[in-house]
């Protein structure tokens, strides 16, 4: 495979085309222009200034559609965990030695559970917790698969969804907060927002994809601005949830370089 299958092999499907064409085949007459010079993000908040806040419903329609092709059904997706089994979460899995019934917890992005599964393991009974995802087909695949009482899930948008101040003793969102048409400030903010004093906040950036031909790692994030694998991508972005985390106020800060991802981890005061 030559250089340029292998850059067309992690070019992933748009999330802004996606979005687009949610407009085309449902709202054709509203003739949504885009500028091409500005993130997903700010192209939203710019059709919500033009059109007013009332546009917000239909823009989550589009964005849960284009979520729904894209993540919808995780086993289609090239995911770098696959090639590490459970030892994608092991530098994270000390963080919740002690979770018990009096704990709650939040995953923002949770797609069908499995990571959750796989980083609580035997402790996965023990919090309260709280599963949240906009992709409609993602929590379909999740309620089929397990049911527990003491979970809570929310399909919508989490910048759209309405959380108390100092909710959650833990709060997590795994290579998330970066995808298009999320703002990482905003989204970062809120995590802080919902998270409970000394509470604990991981999130974390993807950092590669797996090669199929040889099925081997292949470190970076697809940078379709370039058209290329960026291997400082990921943590130019961890960088930069690290600093929105120290503005707000968070100590002990720590990131974690891991198998799959980079992990940022911290506390609030």
């Amino acid at each position: 495979m030559d250089l340029i299958e292998k850059i067309l092999e992690y070019h992933e499907l748009n999330i802004t085309s996606l979005f687009l064409e949610y407009f085309d085949k449902n709202y054709s007459t509203l003739n949504i222009q885009m500028d091409k010079c500005i993130s997903l993000d700010d192209n939203i908040k710019l059709l919500c200034k033009q059109r007013g806040s009332s546009f917000i419903e239909i823009i989550n329609q589009a964005l849960q559609y284009a979520y729904d092709i894209k993540y919808g059904n995780w086993d289609e997706v090239n995911d770098l965990r696959k090639i590490f089994g459970l030892n994608w979460c092991k530098s994270i899995r000390p963080y919740f030695e002690n979770i018990d019934v009096s704990k709650s917890l939040i995953d923002i992005g949770c797609n069908d559970g499995r990571e959750l599964r796989d980083i609580l393991g035997d402790d996965f009974n023990k919090p309260q917790i709280t599963l949240i995802d906009i992709s409609r087909r993602a929590i379909d695949k999740l309620q089929r698969s397990f049911i527990h009482r003491h979970i809570e899930v929310i399909n919508e948008s989490f910048l759209s969804s309405n959380f108390r101040k100092n909710s959650f003793d833990y709060c997590i969102s795994l290579r998330t907060l970066h995808s298009s048409g999320i703002n990482i400030k905003e989204s970062v903010e809120k995590c802080f927002f919902i998270t409970k004093p000394k509470g604990l906040i991981i999130l974390s950036v993807s950092n590669g994809y797996i090669d199929n031909e040889k099925n081997e790692a292949i470190k970076g994030m697809y940078d379709y601005s370039t058209g290329i694998v960026d291997e400082e991508k990921p943590f130019q972005i961890a960088l930069i949830i690290k600093q929105l985390l120290m503005t707000l106020g968070s100590s002990d800060i720590n990131i974690i370089d891991s198998d799959s991802e980079i992990f940022v981890i911290g506390y609030k005061k």
